[in-house]
């Protein structure tokens, strides 16, 4: 039998990956609320063992996703490329002739520093041969260039809506019961796993800030405490921040918190001081088993979700780890508002989600 080459072998996997996506995206809808197996009288259901399977199936649907998304790219380019040719009367091979033809230079000093730079490439070439060979290949490159910059000004100017959605994670299975600013009906939804004795989690504070207020209603923010084993006082800052929470002053302790260049078991109570929380209900709370729990099942619904690090940031399910300046976080949310209008238009309009929304 004939062994199967390097290059069979990926494509092979990559056939096995598409139907084996395919094949639960399909079934699932049909079985995530299937009954399969009753324990004493509770039902276990498809919906609670697939969120197990999460950390697993999604690093599979972002793979597919991307295979997708090339593919999606090369038709949608050849579109536009067919409906220039048509424009202008000639085959799609004419076009492409026409928009890598014209004149290119180059220059005797570049081929020179591409011979110094490839020296010990040619072995007994003379000279004059390699010199030649470069420049033609220099010439081949600048032609491609040039065909790459007409294809892409083609594509700015075309009209292309790409509906191919990105693989989410299901952030609203999230409790609800988290620390959150802006309205639960929000258009995007930002989670953050934090640390309060994280340098870039201080760092990002005052863009999520400015975010939550610029963006008024758009948005909503939910914390989540993802303490790490390496800073000291990160769980017993969480458990602080916590039971500041439970008298309604999770948010001023949190600020406070990020505000300092230091935190130590000293300034924890000392901001609790501060803000003129009861001190013994606070004391109480912080040494209690249900602190300590509350932070644990943040943490664990973070690593669930393969998160190691902080900050990191989950947008309408899609998962940022890192720092993330203003701008950068604007963009994000300003593309996901587009992609919330885009996907309610097609739905109201009967368009290809419109089915699977019902």
């Amino acid at each position: 039998m004939k062994s199967l080459n390097s290059s069979s072998l990926q494509s092979l996997k990559t056939v096995i990956l598409i139907m084996l996506l395919g094949a639960l995206n399909l079934a699932a809808a049909q079985t995530e609320d299937k009954v399969l197996a009753v324990v004493n009288g509770r039902e276990i259901r498809q919906r609670e063992v697939d969120y197990l399977l999460l950390s697993q199936v999604m690093p599979l649907e972002e793979q597919l996703y991307a295979l997708r998304k090339a593919s999606l790219e090369n038709v949608v380019v050849n579109t536009i490329l067919e409906a220039e040719a048509a424009r202008r009367g000639i085959s799609l091979d004419g076009l492409r002739n026409t928009l890598s033809s014209g004149k290119v230079q180059v220059s005797p000093e570049e081929v020179e520093s591409a011979y110094a730079e490839n020296l010990s490439a040619f072995g007994s070439m003379s000279p004059d041969e390699a010199k030649e060979r470069l420049r033609l290949d220099l010439e081949t490159q600048a032609r491609m260039a040039k065909y790459k910059e007409a294809v892409a000004e083609l594509r700015r100017t075309a009209v292309v809506e790409v509906l191919l959605r990105e693989p989410r994670w299901p952030w609203l299975a999230i409790a609800d019961n988290s620390p959150s600013l802006g309205p639960i009906d929000s258009r995007v939804t930002i989670i953050e796993f934090a640390d309060f004795q994280c340098s870039y989690c201080r760092q990002s504070q005052s863009a999520i800030k400015q975010l939550v207020k610029d963006f008024g209603k758009e948005v909503r923010l939910i914390f989540k405490h993802f303490p790490l084993d390496a800073h000291s006082q990160g769980m017993s800052a969480a458990r602080a921040a916590f039971c500041a929470g439970r008298q309604g002053h999770f948010w001023e302790y949190h600020d406070k918190l990020f505000s300092l260049q230091r935190v130590d078991s000293a300034n924890l109570r000392n901001t609790a001081e501060t803000l003129k929380l009861d001190l013994t209900q606070f004391d109480a709370c912080v040494n209690s088993d249900e602190s300590r729990e509350a932070v644990a099942k943040d943490k664990r619904e973070g690593s669930r979700w393969g998160i190691t690090s902080t900050p990191t940031f989950v947008v309408n399910g899609k998962i940022l780890p890192g720092a993330i300046d203003f701008e950068t976080f604007k963009s994000l949310v300003e593309r996901e508002l587009t992609s919330v209008r885009t996907t309610s238009r097609l739905v109201e309009s009967g368009g290809p989600n419109a089915r699977r929304r019902k």
